[in-house]
């Protein structure tokens, strides 16, 4: 399976659909996502957040990121069609762990991509080049996932 390296952004997943991201290769992304976010976040299980922008790859996209996040034993808050900004706000105000937005922001309509958030106490960190993006990249491109055995859930 292919999943190009250049992808991975300072500050977010980001390319174009369905040559660069796509939903076969969105499941090695998100599992090397929550990973990442359960090792760093110390923790077995995660509530996260699961947003979309209204591109029309996104709802496909959600379904795969939804999906392969409940495998890995992740409980997903569904905050739906929202804004990045409102997405951030959401993670933060609820206190999710983490929080995942299928978004391209404001590149064009053929772009699509994931825009990733911890939240530690009150704050949320966004991940990026210095805050774990090197190592979602590596173990997605080398896909040297770490397997999770729990069920989870959707609300």
């Amino acid at each position: 399976m292919n999943i190009p390296d250049n992808i991975f952004k300072a500050y977010d997943i980001r390319g174009v659909y369905p040559s660069e991201i796509n939903e076969e290769n969105l499941e090695i992304i998100i599992t090397s996502i929550y990973s990442h976010l359960a090792n760093s976040l110390k923790k077995d299980t995660l509530l996260i957040a699961l947003g979309r922008d209204m591109r029309i790859s996104s709802p496909a996209l959600f379904e795969v990121a939804k999906t392969t996040l409940t495998r890995l034993g992740a409980s997903i808050y569904d905050v739906g069609l929202v804004s990045t900004p409102t997405f951030y706000y959401s993670v933060l105000k609820y206190g999710y762990d983490a929080g995942i937005q299928i978004s391209a922001s404001h590149n064009p309509k053929e772009y699509t991509g994931l825009k990733i958030v911890k939240r530690e106490g009150k704050n949320i960190i966004k991940i990026g080049k210095t805050t774990g993006m090197d190592e979602i990249k590596s173990n997605a491109l080398n896909q040297s996932l770490t397997t999770h055995s729990s069920t989870g859930a959707v609300t």
